[in-house]
């Protein structure tokens, strides 16, 4: 449903964007001109803002994310490849850098739909006074402006989510977590991880990303960043994007067989897919669960 959403905004975007165009072009009109006004000029501004504003929009989508969302989510093109065991945590910075990327979104929402409405009032006197306007491009401003003020708290809710976040690759080998330094590596191992807690969070799409460790070096080998504690053992980061953590569960279950859990639904051990979906269920490593890790670690040996 969202996918469909994001499309139809996305269409209508572009809608709005060619009649913009559209009414540009119908305004060739210079000041030297006998017929030109300062509405020509006032709409000409406006609308060049807009369209530099729309033209940011796609840039900070990037080509996959115009891709899946123009399709309505059915074509999504393949990331570039690397290594298959690298993956990337968004550690969120600062709260108080998300709210002020939230308030800017806001604020800049609020403008574009009052530009919108004014260019849409302006075009539709204009046009009652005998010039040359379109009524679909003033028809279609006034809905464009509208429109955008009911967006304006899922803007912030996307600022909040996905703002000022920086990437850590953490790589997972057969011998354990591998996390990046300064000096090179640092590889928390297998035997010293307890396990895994996904918890999806703010609409789904992003995650909570618990780790949960049995002893003191492995405690050790723990990059600070990532050392948080938490009931689940200790938060890596709250901002992890959910196709990454989908991967992550994925190579973990291949790699360790039953450390994978999420919060809301269960996975079969071995890595055979989802048992039970429940929103309720919430997973706590126990004394007894890593007992049997070790034992199950012991036997493997």
């Amino acid at each position: 449903m969202k996918a469909v959403l994001r499309g139809l905004t996305a269409w209508a975007g572009l809608a709005v964007a060619v009649i913009a165009i559209v009414t540009l072009v119908q305004i060739q009109r210079e000041p030297y001109e006998s017929d030109w006004t300062p509405v020509d000029g006032f709409v000409r501004l406006v609308l060049f803002g807009l369209l530099l504003s729309g033209f940011i929009v796609l840039t900070c989508l990037g080509k996959r994310g115009i891709v899946r969302t123009f399709t309505f989510g059915l074509v999504k093109p393949a990331k570039p490849s690397g290594n298959p065991r690298v993956i990337r945590f968004d550690i969120p910075e600062k709260e108080d850098g998300n709210r002020l990327m939230a308030n800017l979104v806001a604020i800049g929402l609020v403008l574009i739909g009052l530009a919108f409405i004014v260019v849409g009032v302006v075009t539709g006197l204009a046009m009652l006074n005998g010039e040359a306007f379109m009524l679909l491009s003033t028809v279609t401003f006034l809905v464009a402006g509208l429109a955008v003020y009911p967006a304006i708290p899922a803007g912030v809710r996307w600022a909040l989510d996905g703002g000022h976040t920086r990437p850590v690759e953490v790589t997972f080998t057969p011998v354990g977590m591998s996390q990046p330094t300064e000096k090179g590596q640092k590889t928390v191992a297998w035997t010293s991880i307890a396990g895994f807690v996904f918890e999806r969070h703010r609409g789904g799409r992003r995650v909570d990303a618990h780790i949960a460790i049995l002893d003191e070096p492995g405690r050790r080998q723990l990059l600070p960043l990532f050392s948080t504690p938490s009931p689940h053992g200790f938060l890596m980061t709250a901002a992890m994007d959910l196709s990454e953590a989908e991967r992550a569960a994925e190579i973990i279950e291949r790699t360790r067989p039953g450390l994978m859990q999420w919060a809301d639904r269960r996975v079969r051990r071995g890595g055979l897919g989802q048992e039970k979906s429940n929103a309720k269920t919430v997973v706590r490593w126990s004394m007894s669960a890593k007992r049997s890790v070790r034992e199950a670690d012991s036997s493997r040996e």
